[in-house]
């Protein structure tokens, strides 16, 4: 333990005079930010309360006391009584937003750490300093505060320490062996510290500590707004195409809520609660759900809403910002009799949601009836590895399955429904759709290190695995293009002397690897290209599947303007027509030729 040199005495900052503080600016509104007038309260029967802002900055809102805070850029201003009148406005450089360690707040005022003078800042109730720690030591990153302010968390280089700010000590918690660490964030009431370290190529890995020992109580993957209060925890983690909001607290098993991609949800842990929020039709409805419980207590719909901001809680009720005006939401007055539970468990890989898997089953089935081919999904893809040099991630969550089956069954629809018997009929087996978390490689080995699809022949059978933390449609279009690619060089000439349209003396790479490092931007001009993009130019079926996937998609149609890459689409278009004998129409991956 050793000690830190302080510019001034803890004790006598910490008792410091208002007086010896410039005063801060004071204004008295009659009524504050409240709006009586405000046309929201008579729409909503009152439900809903309107503060407009006027000249005050707005970055965030929260409680202390009795009384609100509002953070603007490097000011904080004290909102008091029921109309939330400004008080008191003060500069505060270097102040962070609520939400994490660097700032706590309680009936005691404020006391946050600043990065930009290396200081631990202390506001009374009335905003006034009162005093000033200057910390010395070469600290990286930002530092946090227990929530008590007896304690500072922070990094200098090779070391994780903490400061007892009542002593005036302290004490290395570990010792740290990255080029770059910090701390962002103090959890559990101060018991557990949320920490990264960067290392010489920039690899991020974000841990959780225990605050006491130090010792590593998570590694791996960073949790998205990670935030607790007393026991209860919450944070949101990207699951591929779907967000999984998780809470719970200690003793208890985690719940989670899946929102659909029109909806966004806010915690307020505060009032123990979540709040979601669901786009249509040019309104925004928003929704109380109990955390404890997990059901729908309370609803309103914003009528003429656009986008709804800085949600947060504060004695029961929701405040919200929209077009720099504060408004106030009381749940109460909009209840619902809603006896369905939106949360479920929170599945892991060692304990997946079963039934949720199982409910998949029949959907899963009737798209392998009508299209004949057959779906490897859950564990089963392990057993069907392409070949030495590859890995499948299986996938665990149902509701990522849900949104990307979803995908591929409209992906699929684009297609003739005997379609893909067809491609796979010269092997008298079914084409095997596999769908995994993630597809990866060894570059050491010849393959991408990772990749959204790969097609490939095992046992006189044909597989297209599709990873479902993809962009699905993008890598079906261009494992389809692979699929295709026999039927039609055995079926007609629409692939011979493919090389002509390429420029000339170009030669494909023939290899993965080597194609990273090509250089060839001549051939990418807009107007007159030859390639989609570099990784066109690894092999000439990688050209032909590159050109089916950017036709099958929107907005591509300006890399058909170049006459090349138009011919290239024709021999495509024509070579599918021909081989698979299709019906007059027209289809998703003829939208961009130019007909004469």
């Amino acid at each position: 333990m050793k000690s830190l040199i302080w510019i001034l005495p803890v004790a006598l900052l910490l008792c410091a005079c208002a007086a010896q503080v410039p005063e801060a600016s004071q204004t008295q509104p009659s009524q504050g930010l409240y709006d009586p007038t405000h046309s929201v309260q008579e729409d909503t029967d009152g439900a809903l309360e309107a503060y407009p802002l006027g000249d005050l900055e707005f970055q965030a809102l929260a409680v202390m006391g009795n009384d609100y805070l509002l953070f603007g850029e490097n000011k904080l201003t004290l909102l008091s009584g029921a109309y939330l009148t400004p008080v008191t406005t003060v500069d505060a450089p270097g102040l962070p937003l609520p939400g994490n360690g660097q700032i706590q707040i309680n009936e005691k005022g404020v006391c946050y750490y600043s990065a930009s003078d290396r200081a631990v800042v202390f506001l009374g109730e009335t905003l006034l300093e009162i005093g000033r720690l200057q910390l010395t030591e070469d600290i990286t990153g930002t530092a946090c505060l227990s929530p008590d302010w007896s304690k500072l968390y922070y990094c200098t280089p090779g070391c994780l320490n903490v400061l007892d700010m009542g002593k005036g000590t302290t004490q290395i918690l570990r010792t740290l062996n990255s080029d770059e660490h910090g701390v962002t964030g103090i959890l559990m009431d101060g018991k557990v510290l949320r920490c990264y370290t960067k290392n010489p190529t920039g690899a991020m890995t974000y841990s959780l500590v225990n605050a006491q020992t130090g010792a590593t109580l998570y590694q791996g993957p960073e949790f998205q707004n990670i935030q607790s209060l007393g026991e209860r925890y919450y944070f949101s983690c990207q699951m591929g195409p779907v967000t999984a909001h998780v809470f719970g607290k200690e003793e208890e098993a985690a719940r989670c809520l899946y929102p659909t991609q029109e909806q966004t949800v806010f915690p307020i842990l505060e009032n123990d609660a979540l709040v979601r929020l669901t786009r249509a039709d040019g309104a925004i409805t928003m929704e109380y759900l109990e955390l404890s419980t997990g059901r729908r207590t309370a609803s309103i719909t914003l009528q003429d809403v656009e986008q709804v901001e800085s949600v947060c809680g504060g004695r029961g009720c929701v405040w919200f910002k929209w077009e720099h005006t504060l408004y106030r939401w009381n749940p109460a007055q909009n209840p619902v009799e809603d006896e369905t539970v939106y949360t479920i468990p929170y599945a892991t890989r060692e304990n997946p949601d079963t039934a949720g898997l199982s409910r998949l089953e029949e959907a899963v089935s009737q798209m392998e009836q009508t299209w004949g081919v057959d779906i490897l999904w859950q564990e089963e893809p392990v057993a069907f590895v392409p070949f030495e040099g590859y890995r499948f991630d299986t996938e665990y969550v149902p509701q990522v399955y849900e949104r990307q089956l979803a995908l591929l069954q409209q992906a699929l629809e684009h297609f003739p429904k005997d379609f893909f018997r067809k491609a796979a009929a010269w092997t008298e087996n079914p084409l095997h759709i596999v769908l995994v978390r993630g597809i990866y490689g060894e570059p050491d080995e010849g393959t991408l290190s990772s990749a959204p699809s790969v097609f490939y022949q095992l046992e006189g059978k044909l597989y297209l695995a599709l990873s479902l933390w993809s962009d699905l449609e993008r890598a079906f279009y261009h494992g389809a293009a692979h699929l295709i690619e026999t039927p039609i060089l055995s079926n007609c000439t629409a692939y011979y002397e493919w090389n002509t349209m390429n420029p000339e003396g170009f030669l494909y790479d023939n290899d993965y690897i080597a194609n990273q490092n090509r250089q060839d931007e001549q051939y990418l001009q807009p107007g007159n290209q030859y390639f989609i993009d570099m990784y066109s130019m690894s092999f000439a079926t990688e050209d032909r599947a590159r050109i089916l996937e950017y036709a099958c998609l929107p907005g591509n149609e300006g890399y058909f303007a170049s006459p090349v890459l138009q011919e290239k689409l024709k021999r495509i278009a024509g070579g599918i027509r021909k081989t698979f004998d299709l019906p007059e129409g027209s289809y998703l991956w003829e939208q961009y030729l130019i007909t004469q």
